[in-house]
C-alpha cells in the first residue's frame, strides 16, 4: 500500500524529547493515514527519520509540472491547497523499511508543504560471517588477517544493501568480538547481531547495543544453523532476553521454523520480528512438489504471524537460483543472506554480488 503522509515544512526544532522507537502512523486506508498525520504533526516530526527526511528534502529546487486536482491529497501522492505547486524537492531515501519519496512544495502563498510518499521496500541484510571463515582459516590466532569482514559491510552498504547481519557464535568460529565492536561504530544501516541464548553473548549484545538482535539455536558441532530456534520449549527465558533487550531499546527477532505454535510463542516472547527458517525450502528447491509444500508452510506463517502483529524477516540457503519463488512469501521486511553472496563476489566481485540479489528482489509486494 502506499501512504501519503502530509506535514508542513518547518526548520527542525531542537528538542529534548527521546524517541525511543520509530513512529509510524497506524496501518489504515490512506485518506485514515492522512488525516492522522494531520492531527499529530509534531509526533511526525520528532520521529528521527522524519527528521532525516525532512533535510534531504531541502537540498534541491527544480520545475514540476502542475499536479492533478485533487480535493483528498491521495491519487499520485501531489497535493496542494490550489493543486498548483510552483516547486518541489525530490528526494528518494530509502530508511528503514520503506522508500521516501519527498516532495517540498508551495502552495498560492507560498508556504511550504512536505509530501512524505512511503512505499514498502524488501530489504537485504548482508551476512558477512563467511568472509570472516575465510580470514580465520589462515589467521586464526592472530591479531589480525585478510579479508577484513568490516571492510566488506562498508562494501556491501555502499553497493545499497540496506543492513549487515553478523552471528557471534559462543565459539568465535568466525565473527570475533572485536569485528562487532567495529561494525557497531563504522556501518552507518542497520546491525543486526545474531546470537544465542548465552548468558556471556546477551550481556555483550545489552553492552554493544546493536540496531537488532536475532536469538538463534547454536550447536558446537554444526557447520552452519541447523534448525529453528524452540521458543515454545524456552519460553520464559527467551521472555526475560526479549524484556531486556527492549528495555535498552534493541528490537528482538526470533529465528523459527515455520511453524503456527513457535509464531504463537514468539508473540508470547514479546519480540518485534521472527525470522522465518528457509533452510528447508532451500533443500528442497530441486522438487517441485516438496518445494510448494516448505513453500505454503512458509506464506502460512508468515500470514499467521503478521496477524498477531509481528513482522516477518526470512533467511538461510537463500541464493541467486531459488530466490524468485520465495517472493511470494507475503508481509516480508527483510532478507537475510549471507553465504551465496560471499561465494559468488569471489567471481564477480562484492558490489556486483550485492547489486545482483538487489535486482532479484525489486518489485517484491507485500
Amino acid at each position: 500500500m502506499t501512504a501519503v503522509c502530509l506535514i508542513k515544512l518547518l526548520h527542525p526544532k531542537k528538542t529534548s524529547m527521546t524517541v525511543s522507537k520509530t513512529v509510524r502512523p497506524p496501518e489504515a486506508k490512506p485518506m485514515a493515514i492522512l488525516r492522522w498525520s494531520l492531527r499529530n504533526p509534531e509526533v511526525l516530526e520528532s520521529a528521527p527519520e522524519q527528521r532525516e527526511v525532512i533535510q534531504s528534502a531541502e537540498k534541491t529546487q527544480i520545475p514540476t509540472v502542475n499536479a492533478p486536482p485533487n480535493n483528498t491529497g491521495i491519487g499520485n501522492g501531489i497535493h496542494s491547497p490550489s493543486n498548483t505547486p510552483n516547486t518541489y524537492n525530490p528526494a528518494k531515501i530509502s530508511i528503514g523499511c520503506f522508500i521516501y519519496l519527498i516532495l517540498t512544495i508551495e502552495d498560492e502563498n507560498g508556504k511550504p508543504w512536505v509530501f512524505c510518499v512511503t512505499c514498502p521496500v524488501l530489504r537485504l541484510g548482508v551476512n558477512i560471517d563467511h568472509v570472516a571463515t575465510l580470514r580465520e582459516a589462515r589467521y586464526r590466532g592472530m591479531k589480525s588477517g585478510e579479508p577484513s569482514p568490516v571492510d566488506a559491510a562498508l562494501i556491501c552498504e555502499a553497493a545499497g544493501a540496506h543492513g549487515i547481519t553478523s552471528h557471534l557464535r559462543e565459539d568465535r568460529r568466525h565473527i570475533l568480538d572485536a569485528d562487532v565492536k567495529s561494525l557497531r561504530k563504522l556501518i552507518s544501516t542497520r546491525l543486526n547481531l545474531e546470537m544465542a541464548i548465552v548468558p556471556k553473548i546477551v550481556r555483550f549484545a545489552l553492552k554493544l547495543k546493536p540496531d537488532i538482535v536475532c536469538l538463534v539455536p547454536e550447536n558446537r558441532e554444526e557447520i552452519t544453523t541447523e534448525g529453528g530456534l524452540d521458543v515454545a520449549g524456552q519460553l520464559h527465558a527467551i521472555m526475560r532476553i526479549c524484556k531486556r533487550m527492549n528495555k535498552a531499546d534493541i528490537e528482538v527477532s526470533l529465528f523459527i521454523n515455520p511453524d503456527a505454535k513457535q509464531v504463537d510463542a514468539a508473540t508470547k516472547a514479546g519480540a518485534q520480528f521472527i525470522e522465518l527458517h528457509t533452510g528447508q525450502y532451500a533443500e528442497h528447491f530441486g522438487n517441485v512438489r516438496n518445494r510448494k509444500r516448505e513453500l505454503n508452510r512458509l506464506i502460512a506463517a508468515a500470514e499467521h504471524a503478521h496477524g498477531l502483529g509481528l513482522r516477518v524477516n526470512a533467511g538461510h540457503g537463500l541464493n541467486y537460483d531459488n530466490l524468485a519463488d520465495l517472493l511470494e512469501v507475503p508481509h516480508l521486511e527483510e532478507l537475510n543472506i549471507g553465504h551465496c553472496i560471499i561465494s559468488r563476489s569471489v567471481s564477480v566481485g562484492l558490489p556486483k554480488a550485492v547489486k545482483e540479489m538487489l535486482q532479484l528482489m525489486k518489485g517484491y509486494r507485500r
